[in-house]
């Protein structure tokens, strides 16, 4: 399970969370995928997010990575007031009308960050990602966040 959140001027504060696996084939890579929720304020975005991280095989072990995310947000809001006929019934602002709203967003990055072993099961790690996104450079940003990895063997 990991959390990541950012403040942007202007745009307030995005926040994530995801929950996922994590594999080691090589002791000092490994990859990731997970199931992850980001807002952005406006939207909830849901999607997978996946991996790659190289670090040292050590119990304080910083990495260098790269990752994506694809996400997906639909949902219905009220439209009793925006002048426009949202569900094609001849009226406009009826009490009860809404609209559907839809939005995509994918994003790619580096990162950067720290794990620290707490037992041979048991990892923290604290990450930075610059994700650059396909909602335009304004969108663009650090990404800081924190990861609790619970591994079985």
């Amino acid at each position: 399970a990991s959390a990541g959140i950012t403040t942007r001027a202007g745009h307030g504060t995005v926040a994530s969370a995801e929950l996922g696996t994590e594999y080691y084939p090589v002791s000092f890579a490994t990859g990731r995928i997970s199931l992850s929720g980001i807002t952005d304020g406006d939207f909830l975005y849901t999607g997978f997010d996946g991996g790659l991280r190289l670090q040292s095989p050590s119990r304080l072990a910083p990495f260098v990575g790269v990752g994506a995310f694809a996400g997906y947000a639909q949902e219905d809001e009220t439209a009793d007031e925006d002048g426009i006929d949202n569900n094609a019934d001849g009226f406009i602002d009826e009490a009860g009308e809404e609209k559907e709203r839809r939005g995509a967003i994918a994003a790619i990055y580096p990162e950067v960050g720290t794990h620290f072993w707490w037992t041979p099961r048991v990892r923290l790690s604290g990450f930075g990602r610059y994700l650059v996104t396909t909602n335009g450079r304004d969108s663009d940003d650090w990404w800081v966040g924190a990861q609790l990895a619970l591994f079985s063997n």
